[in-house]
Formats: C-alpha cells, structure tokens, sequence
C-alpha cells in the first residue's frame, strides 16, 4: 500500500499538485489529520485498502465535513477544481469582508469615530499632508493602509484640513 501511496503522491505532483505523504506508522490517522488540519492542509486524500482495491479514495476538504470517494484515474483532475473552487470560496469570503467593513468619509468627526472604534477600513479624500496623517494618527492610532491608484473623487475635501484632496486614502488599525 505504501508504494501505492508513493506512486500516486508522484502523479499528483506531476500534475503540478504539492503533496506531503504522510507515511509515519508510529502516529494514528487521526492524529495525523489533525495535525495536518492545524497546519492548513486544504485537502487531505486517504488512501484504505478497500478503496484502493476499488480503485478509488477519500478525499476530504478541510472546510467541508463530508468526504467524497474520488476514482484514481480522476484524482488529479478532482483535486485541481477542489483547490480552484477553496481559492475561489477564500477569495469571495475575504471580498465581501472587505465590502461590508469598509466605509467612505468625507467628515473628520464621523471618520474619527469609526476609526477610534476599530471597525474596519475608512476610505477619505486626503490633501497628502504629513501633519494630516499625523493628526489622524495622533487621535485613533490608525495608519494609512493604502493609496488608491487613481483617486476616486479628484478635489474631495480632506476630512482633517478641508484642502483639495490629491489621494484617496484608506485608514485602517494595526492589529
């Protein structure tokens, strides 16, 4: 079983797919599942002698509770859309953190409230003035995070001076 085990780690790899064998006999299954779960493992591919006599084995993605039998001949194939579908999920869930904690401000009050509070990104129109950011900083301990590339609202008012702004700036606390 444990050549079995090589020769289908090698295909993956072939397929461009990164694979740790686990192949410790010394530790338990489920000790080695959990280890490979707190070190971020998205997939784990079980291989039983059972399965393998079916030719086939049990996949399972570390955010999803049930397994799914994968034939071999499709592993590879399997595998590259499950990653695909965990990036796509990973990256849906951060975009739309990001949408729902991010806000747009064009008065120094209200913006100093919600950056004292910590509750996410702050988007405002800033004159490019170190003392501006100094002051910010000074009163909510939030640094700029970013500068758009091409600012959204050329002339916007800063918050902190009422000057022209020449960036759109996002605010943000360290954590």
């Amino acid at each position: 079983m444990l050549e079995q085990a090589h020769a289908l780690a090698a295909e993956l790899r072939a397929a461009g797919i990164r694979v740790k064998l686990d192949d410790r006999d010394h530790v338990r299954p489920g000790a080695k599942f959990f280890e490979w779960e707190l070190k971020g493992a998205p997939i784990r591919v079980e291989l039983g002698e059972r399965e393998l006599a079916r030719g086939e084995v049990s996949v399972a993605r570390r955010d999803r509770e049930p397994r799914e039998l994968v034939f071999l001949d499709r592993l590879a194939e399997r595998l590259q859309a499950m990653l695909g579908e965990i990036h796509q999920e990973l990256f849906d869930r951060a975009a739309a953190h990001l949408a729902d904690n991010t806000r747009s401000f064009d008065d120094r009050t209200e913006l100093v409230e919600y950056l004292k509070a910590g509750s996410g990104f702050a988007v405002a129109a800033w004159c490019g003035s170190p003392a501006c950011e100094a002051a910010i900083k000074a009163e909510t301990s939030a640094t700029l995070r970013c500068l758009a590339l091409e600012p959204e609202d050329p002339g916007a008012p800063c918050p902190v001076c009422g000057r022209p702004g020449v960036e759109t700036a996002t605010w943000g606390q360290a954590y």
